[in-house]
């Protein structure tokens, strides 16, 4: 199990920390492996109950979560056991918005959620 600490000594500040196993969500930019709490690199959340219930039943059938998170950041780019981008599949579903416009892929996920109409960009 790995823990991760806010305030980094400077070797751990050049490298980054692997965390791997089942994961829950917080919010649909946060989620819960073990203790450690991870934030989603270049998302926020949208708070919605259905989204957070429908992120959670995804993690609980995508088995172990691997996630790689930046010392300089302290945020996780997560993989699904296929080796999908949790942040990637969470704002193409329309459940999280991208918050770091310099991420090509989100950006390009996004623009699909908004033509398909996807979650927040649904019409009600």
């Amino acid at each position: 199990m790995h823990r991760l600490s806010m305030e980094l000594s400077d070797e751990a500040k050049t490298s980054e920390v692997t965390v791997i196993g089942h994961a829950t969500a917080k919010d649909t930019a946060t989620i819960l492996i073990d203790d450690t709490t991870l934030l989603l690199a270049g998302i926020e959340a949208v708070h919605d109950e259905t989204y957070l219930t429908d992120f959670n039943d995804y993690l609980a059938s995508s088995g172990d979560v691997t996630c790689h998170v930046s010392a300089d950041t302290g945020k996780a780019v997560c993989l699904d056991k296929d080796g999908d981008d949790l942040a990637e599949i969470l704002v193409y579903s329309g459940f999280a918005l991208v918050s770091d416009v310099s991420m090509k892929n989100l950006m390009d996920a996004q623009a699909r959620a908004v033509e398909d109409g996807n979650g927040v960009w649904g019409s009600e």
